[in-house]
């Protein structure tokens, strides 16, 4: 994650919520964090905090800390201690400068409005209600339990008792909001946004909430308007950035289309189609020093994909590395293909081996083109 960002998680906004819930174990206590989860939820929290603590120790105390900190604790020692001896610092000291650290990362959501998903289950927010009947927030607890379960009617119910405890309850008009549209009330999920929208609360959650009222409403351009904002309000989201690649695409809008699907590469490390299309967008532009950058990512994704390797070659050859574009079409005939996919990558090898003055390769893999489709029209033509 440190030498490659695009493999950083992005879980900004748990993280933003745990901190300022209290409910973050310190740096001490991260392995019952694991093993003591009450969700799944809690688990993937628990896992981005800890590469979190490790992104903190390098910017403020040096990779080198890192490797004595391993060399420590391959040796048994205890993290405390460890994080003594490796970084000169206590454990207290060390949550008080992460969570500093952290909320100072994070600090744009402290002017938005942020949904903290209740977790429990049925049972347990009926047990909370039924302790605390008067607490909207009990209420909001179960109706998103009972909506988990696709009991929509009985957690339009509930949330409906939270809004009668207390109007402004933002939580509660959220949901309301996301019942609503859900059940195709589009007038009365709109309703529930203008009154939080009244009420001053913006941000990510909230956008993404009026792209599906756009979405459904047929307003095209204010479903853009909102997927915009949302992507302003959290950078780190890929969902906003998704929607308006589509948008692009369908409206031939080409460098709004590589903008949306650049992010979308970044945000999603395992999503080798957009890796992908990236790429070959790029080379299809002659972009070459960007498809080459993005090429290497790409491997990491997709190392077995002929047309990742074939691509990135071609911005490498096309920048004057003939060599490193030699060995990714080498690699590109290892992975699957019919014949006339790797005539065609036995071509491109023909003219880098040509470029590098090998012309007894050159002539090898133009021979070998043709064996395997004696019509590629290419191979013919390289006159050599």
């Amino acid at each position: 994650m440190i030498h490659r960002p695009e493999w950083k998680r992005e879980l900004d906004p748990e993280l933003y919520i745990a901190i300022k819930k209290g409910s973050l174990p310190s740096v001490v206590d991260m392995n019952r964090a694991f093993s003591r989860a009450d969700s799944a939820v809690d688990v993937t929290v628990a896992y981005y905090a800890a590469s979190e603590m490790v992104a903190f120790a390098v910017e403020r105390f040096g990779f080198p800390g890192i490797d004595r900190a391993l060399a420590l604790w391959g040796d048994g020692v205890r993290t405390a201690d460890v994080l003594d001896r490796a970084f000169g610092i206590g454990v207290s000291a060390f949550d008080s400068q992460f969570r500093s650290w952290s909320l100072a990362r994070l600090s744009r959501y402290e002017s938005q409005y942020v949904f903290d998903v209740p977790t429990a289950s049925i049972e347990d927010a009926t047990k909370h209600t039924a302790s605390d009947p008067k607490n909207p927030e009990a209420h909001v607890e179960l109706a998103v339990a009972l909506l988990r379960s696709r009991r929509g009617d009985d957690a339009d119910r509930e949330v409906r008792q939270a809004l009668a405890i207390d109007p402004a309850c933002k939580n509660a008009l959220f949901v309301a909001a996301k019942i609503a549209a859900g059940s195709g009330r589009m007038d009365d999920a709109a309703k529930q946004i203008a009154t939080l929208h009244s009420q001053g609360s913006d941000g990510y959650a909230i956008e993404m909430a009026l792209a599906e009222l756009a979405e459904r409403g047929q307003d095209a351009s204010g479903r853009r308007r909102a997927l915009e904002a949302a992507a302003t309000f959290d950078p780190s989201q890929v969902d906003p950035q998704r929607a308006l690649y589509a948008i692009a695409h369908a409206d031939h809008r080409s460098d709004d289309e590589i903008r949306a699907l650049t992010e979308v590469a970044k945000l999603d490390q395992h999503d080798r189609g957009s890796y992908g299309k990236l790429l070959e967008t790029l080379v299809s532009l002659k972009r070459w020093q960007d498809a080459r950058a993005l090429g290497q990512a790409a491997l990491y994704v997709d190392v077995e994909n002929r047309d990742t390797h074939a691509n990135l070659a071609r911005a490498l050859s096309a920048t004057g590395d003939h060599v490193q574009a030699s060995f990714e079409l080498g690699s590109a005939l290892l992975c699957d293909g019919q014949p006339s996919d790797k005539a065609a990558l036995h071509v491109l090898l023909a003219r880098e081996r040509a470029s590098l003055g090998d012309l007894g390769g050159a002539r090898a893999h133009r021979d070998q083109a043709l064996v395997l489709d004696p019509k590629n029209s290419e191979a013919r033509a390289l006159g050599f």
